[in-house]
Order: structure tokens, then C-alpha cells, then sequence
């Protein structure tokens, strides 16, 4: 890639006026023709040097060289699909930039801008590095270049796309969506900034990159932004957290790590992440299932064996909730060994205003299922549910987007009952007939689910006959404070 550059002419003469617009093609000539008198130079010019630095490297006449324009006015050379180039103009300079693939160029004054326009262009990590720059003019507008180079380049639009590339300003590198993007940086040019930007040629995307892309992209406002929005409201990751994403092999656990890791990518806090697999006595079947889920979505699991199933297949009446106690205790233990001070879970919006019906209409109480509990028997150890405020219909359809099949149930005792024939084991237990009430009352008011959820958000403790302050703990009765304002 090369970059030129020469000062625009304050006039051209009637004669330099004439031999420019002899080189341009007819559809720039009407454009000139109707075009103010400074409008008309830069053209004229910027064509006329393009032309004759290409003549010399085609090594041919500059009247050789005609333009071709795509229907967003690109230019191309005529017969020739092996050298690119790109035209910039601004004030008192023309740039332009040449290469063997599609480039970008721009050429900016250093001035001074606008925070509305800073918050427009700019991600986060740009503008927090402005915040704290010596210079913000001269670093915005380095960037503004490089990001209007490369939009140029992909024949993305022009500011609106700008917020989509994203900059390592210490060290030029395009972070995103143009990784190892080629980049050249000519830095005040009497007060001018010029960049070059050489994307890497598009490449086919991997299973696992359209896999990942289609969270933040296709299903960003369903699943991404929710992801994020629970790790922010209940402050679920901290600077230094290194976390044991436990997946049972199900969708839920396995977009959770899917989103762990590209969080890994994109946040301004540094965390760590572990993948961690517990094989509670799984069939071969779907422990390989597990496996290759793994394998297509570039997870690097940690697989470790319990006898969880041998041991509750022994044991009288229901295996669900000793199951369930038995595997937080495994999974804290491992996690602890790997170094992880948190575990996480991939516990949805679905379980979660279940779990809070569930407790009312068979446990007696007011409780909702907690997006983050601090463990009573592992020092130091949290667990939490970045999958809060994901819906299940939201996962399943990203699943079916991807056409992907994880392990639906792996316990054995489900496994047992299909095998007699009893395909529908499941709707007699207490969760499955909270989802058809939820869903029979969506029919009548689609916001039911929301209203459950926002409920435990939102309790007045003024009109609560009793509570209690934690769990186990002593039950406090309205009559006991009702002369008296209670005070938490």
C-alpha cells in the first residue's frame, strides 16, 4: 500500500483547468460543471494526481487511465481488477492511496469537535481513551481518519458505520471487524492527519465465528444485550474474577459460555474463564454429544466424573432436589481447585419467574430464584446467572438458527421412564405445570412474564403480612412493628 499527497492549488489556471477535466470521465464532468469554483479544483486535481501516480505505476500515459465507478460513484481503473485506489480531499490537501485490494483513505484538519459527535463514532474503550488523551483533537480525528478510511474500503456507509471498526489508538490496530488490517498513519501535515486502512480480504467464517456472531448481531437485542444488561444491573463480574462456567451440555449452559467468552473480548474489565464439565454418570452417548458441542463452539472444557447419578438412583423418593444439592457442592469444589472464585450458571428468565410461582403456589412463601448468592459453605466462592434476563424462547431459537442439537435431559431416571413409554414424566412435576399456567396467562396478557419478574424487583414490605430477613432466619410479623416505623 502507498499513500500520496500534494497541496491543493489556491486556482488552476484556464489551461490546467482545461487539461484536468480533459481527463475525467463524462459522468464526473457534469458534476464538475455544476459545482462551485473551490468544489471544482479539488476534483479536477484529486483526479488529475490519482491519474498520473497510477500512470507511473501502470507505466503508461496518464490519458491511459480511465475510471470505471460503481453505483456508489467508486472508482476503479478500467481493465484492471489488480491495483486499488482511493481518492480523500480535505481543505488544503488531496490524498490517495494505492494498493493490491480494495483500500481506504481520508485526509482530516486537526480541529476541534463536538462530544455529540465523539459519542456517535465512537465505542466505549475510544471514548474512555479520549477522556484521559493529552490532545483529544488530534486523537479523534487520527481516529475519525481511520475509521472513515476503512468504511471507505468495505463501502460501508460513512459515519453510521464508523461506531462498527474499532481502534487500539497506542498501537493502530483495528480491534474488530478488521483485524490485522494493514494501517498507515501520516500525522500533521501542517495541521492534517492522513490514514490508509488495507483490510485483510474477506475469508470464510468458521461454524464457530458465525455461531458467535450471530449472539451479538442477529439475537444482540434478545440475548446479548440481556446478557450484558444482567451482568451489569446485579454486577455479576468484577475486575480480577476468574470464573468456572459450568455446562451441563444443554443450550442453556452452552450459550452461557458462548457469551462468557465473547464478553472476554469486549469488556473494559479484565476477567478470566474457565469451561468446566461435570460428568455425573452420563451415557456414552451424550457425553460425546457434549464433546462435540464443545469442539464446534471453540470451548476448551474441563471435564471431571461424580457419582452423583449411582449415588441418588439408591436413595428413596424424588432425585431432583438431592441431585440438584448434590452437583452445586461438586461443581464449587472443582471450580475451587481450578483457581475460579465464582461459578455460573446458565439458569434463564424462564426459571427464574417459575421458580418465584413455584415457591408461592407450592412452598408458602414469597422467593424468587437470586441472580448471584454467596455459598455458605465454600469460603470465598460465589455463584451467579448471567442469563437472568434471557428468555428461554429467545435461546431456543437462537439454538434453531444455528441448527444446532444439544442433550435435552441427561438424567437417568428420565432416561428410565421413556424407556416404559412415559414421554410426558416431566409434566407431572411441579415446574412443568408453572410453565403451562404462565403460558395459558400470556394468552390473555402477554406481559404476565415480565410482571412476575419485575414483581420480586419491586416488593413493598409496608403491605407484607411477614417476612423473614434471610433464609431460615427469624419471621417477622406486621402486627409486631405496626405502631413503629421499621428501619432496614
Amino acid at each position: 500500500m502507498k499513500i500520496f499527497y500534494e497541496k491543493l492549488p489556491e486556482t488552476l489556471t484556464k489551461e490546467e483547468k482545461l487539461f484536468c477535466f480533459n481527463l475525467l470521465e463524462d459522468e464526473i464532468k457534469e458534476r464538475v460543471i455544476n459545482s462551485i469554483e473551490r468544489k471544482q479544483i479539488e476534483t479536477l486535481f484529486s483526479h488529475m494526481i490519482a491519474k498520473r501516480e497510477l500512470a507511473k505505476i501502470l507505466n503508461c500515459n496518464i490519458e491511459e487511465v480511465i475510471f470505471t465507478y460503481n453505483e456508489n460513484s467508486k472508482p476503479f481503473i478500467k481493465g484492471n481488477d489488480t491495483l486499488f485506489f482511493n481518492i480523500s480531499h480535505s481543505g488544503d490537501y488531496v490524498a490517495i492511496a494505492v494498493a493490491n485490494s480494495p483500500v481506504g483513505v481520508d485526509i482530516e484538519k486537526i480541529r476541534e469537535i463536538n462530544k455529540s459527535v465523539i459519542n456517535r463514532v465512537c465505542c466505549e474503550s475510544e471514548q474512555n481513551f479520549l477522556k484521559h488523551s493529552d490532545d483529544v483533537s488530534r486523537d479523534f480525528i487520527k481516529l475519525w481518519t481511520l475509521k472513515e478510511a476503512i468504511s471507505k474500503a468495505n463501502g460501508t456507509g460513512i459515519v453510521d458505520g464508523m461506531k462498527n471498526y474499532h481502534f487500539d489508538i497506542s498501537s493502530g490496530e483495528a480491534v474488530s471487524l478488521c483485524r490485522k488490517a494493514e494501517i498507515k498513519t501520516i500525522e500533521e501535515i501542517e495541521g492534517y492527519i492522513i490514514s490508509a486502512v488495507l483490510p485483510n480480504p474477506k475469508k470464510e467464517k468458521t461454524r464457530e465465528e458465525i455461531i458467535r456472531r450471530s449472539i451479538t448481531k442477529k439475537f444482540r437485542k434478545e440475548i446479548w444485550n440481556n446478557f450484558v444488561g444482567a451482568v451489569k444491573d446485579y454486577q455479576l463480574i468484577n475486575e480480577g474474577d476468574k470464573i468456572a462456567v459450568c455446562i451441563s451440555g444443554g443450550k442453556d449452559s452452552m450459550l452461557l459460555a458462548l457469551c462468557i467468552k465473547e464478553l472476554i473480548v469486549h469488556s473494559q474489565i479484565p476477567f478470566e474463564a474457565k469451561y468446566m464439565v461435570m460428568d455425573p454418570g452420563y451415557n456414552e452417548e451424550n457425553r460425546n454429544k457434549i464433546i462435540e458441542n464443545a469442539n464446534i463452539l471453540g470451548l476448551d472444557i474441563h471435564i471431571f466424573n461424580s457419582p452423583i447419578f449411582d449415588y441418588v438412583a439408591k436413595q428413596d423418593g424424588s432425585p431432583c432436589y438431592l441431585c440438584a444439592k448434590m452437583r452445586r457442592g461438586y461443581l464449587y469444589k472443582q471450580a475451587k481447585e481450578l483457581g475460579c472464585n465464582k461459578i455460573a450458571l446458565g439458569h434463564h428468565f424462564d426459571d427464574v419467574i417459575e421458580t418465584t410461582m413455584l415457591n408461592i403456589l407450592y412452598g408458602s412463601e414469597i422467593k424468587t430464584m437470586m441472580p448471584k448468592l454467596k455459598s455458605t459453605n465454600y469460603e470465598g466462592m460465589e455463584l451467579i446467572r448471567p442469563l437472568y434476563m434471557v428468555k428461554e424462547d429467545d435461546i431456543i431459537h437462537w439454538s434453531k438458527y444455528n441448527e444446532l442439537e444439544f442433550i435435552r435431559c441427561a438424567c437417568r431416571f428420565t432416561e428410565e421412564y421413556e424407556k416404559l413409554g412415559l414421554e410426558d414424566v416431566n409434566q407431572s412435576h411441579k415446574r412443568e405445570e408453572v410453565k403451562k399456567l404462565i403460558k395459558d396467562l400470556k394468552k390473555n396478557n402477554p406481559y404476565v412474564d415480565m410482571s412476575i419478574f419485575k414483581s420480586v424487583h419491586n416488593v413493598n414490605l409496608s403491605n407484607i403480612v411477614g417476612f423473614r430477613d434471610k433464609d431460615g432466619g427469624k419471621l417477622y410479623k406486621f402486627t409486631e412493628n405496626y405502631d413503629e416505623k421499621i428501619i432496614f
